[in-house]
């Protein structure tokens, strides 16, 4: 049994580091929707959202890109749609730095840093037409932009209007039928996948008349395997229409939290502890693993020795002194940092679970 080695740090808790969105709202123009998709920008924390079949004209899109994303930076695909933009992105410059690399007027290519910590990636953002021969000029798109992205991280999110596999569709194909074939074509060239995700499956929800209503899953978040690599918790929530015929499709990165001191070690000191003893009870002649033992010991005492003064400290109270153990403040304080610092299990360096 191979031993986490002592003073090396064990995984640490996981927070947000930011978020994307893309939704298709079917229209921006009415207040009402502006709202929701503040609402949406809101709730989710999100730095980046795009928003899809915005019907919004070239004459009102200042007034309305002002309404929705306030102080954020925003671009869209103006001179490429006939009728109205398709794509309008919007972005906070305090997070994110953003920069297009190629636009058409299914597709918004942009590239994305995380002002943070300098972590960068492709984005495409699509809407893909309604027609196959028109998503045939997408699917092409995406053939030549692999190229541009080549061996660096890609993530693909929006509405490609076609479904890709046959439990996709509600109503359940026959068969796989060409435009889906087109876009299993695509997906297989580009040499993406979906994102791990959670939330509705479906994502487009054809009003329904009488009984005959359609559910189909048209909206995906797809990344190539250096994206799904480099970020691993990396997950997806397709969260409810709402408003709207499509579900927002939220992208959320979790990262490590900084390495700042921490007022005391216990949690990591008692799961190193463990493990040790652990495998002492299974090789009990191991002289080795009684010397770490003792050593494990001495440092999960003087682990709990810092917390206790910690606590001490932070409720400016000697309740210590008196030897409560058993106060509400000390198991609320346990209670919430047990939490916060809660680890699931712990992999040794084949990646199983150590029992």
């Amino acid at each position: 049994m191979k031993l986490t080695p002592r003073g090396q740090a064990l995984p640490q808790t996981r927070v947000l580091m930011f978020s994307l969105a893309s939704w298709n709202i079917k229209g921006l123009n009415r207040t009402l929707k502006q709202d929701e998709v503040r609402q949406v920008v809101n709730e989710n924390h999100l730095s980046v959202c795009a928003i899809l079949e915005s019907h919004v004209e070239i004459s009102s899109l200042a007034s309305v890109c002002s309404k929705v994303f306030r102080s954020w930076d925003w671009t869209s695909n103006t001179n490429l749609c006939p009728k109205g933009f398709r794509i309008i992105l919007g972005w906070n410059m305090d997070v994110v730095s953003l920069m297009v690399i190629a636009q058409s007027s299914q597709a918004l290519h942009v590239k994305i840093i995380h002002n943070a910590n300098n972590d960068s990636f492709y984005c495409s953002f699509i809407y893909a037409g309604n027609a196959p021969s028109v998503r045939r000029h997408l699917w092409s798109e995406l053939d030549v932009h692999k190229h541009v992205v080549r061996n660096s991280l890609w993530v693909l999110l929006g509405d490609f209007n076609i479904a890709l596999n046959m439990e996709d569709v509600s109503t359940g194909p026959a068969s796989i039928n060409a435009a889906m074939n087109d876009f299993k074509d695509c997906v297989a060239n580009i040499k993406v996948m979906d994102v791990n995700c959670s939330g509705l499956h479906y994502t487009w929800n054809q009003k329904p008349k009488g009984r005959h209503g359609i559910l189909k899953k048209l909206d995906r978040i797809m990344g190539n395997l250096g994206f799904v690599d480099k970020f691993p918790g990396v997950h997806v929530v397709f969260q409810p229409y709402r408003i709207s015929d499509h579900a927002p499709a939220i992208l959320k990165f979790p990262t490590l939290v900084d390495n700042k001191p921490k007022p005391f070690k216990s949690l990591n000191s008692r799961i190193e502890l463990d493990e040790v003893q652990k495998a002492l009870d299974k090789h009990p002649d191991d002289i080795y693993l009684r010397d770490e033992e003792a050593i494990y010991v001495q440092e999960f005492s003087d682990a709990k020795l810092d917390e206790e003064q910690f606590l001490k400290q932070k409720a400016k109270v000697y309740w210590l002194e008196a030897e409560d153990a058993n106060t509400a403040y000390f198991h609320k304080t346990i209670k919430r940092k047990n939490h916060r610092s809660h680890i699931m299990n712990v992999l040794n360096s084949s990646g199983v679970e150590v029992t």
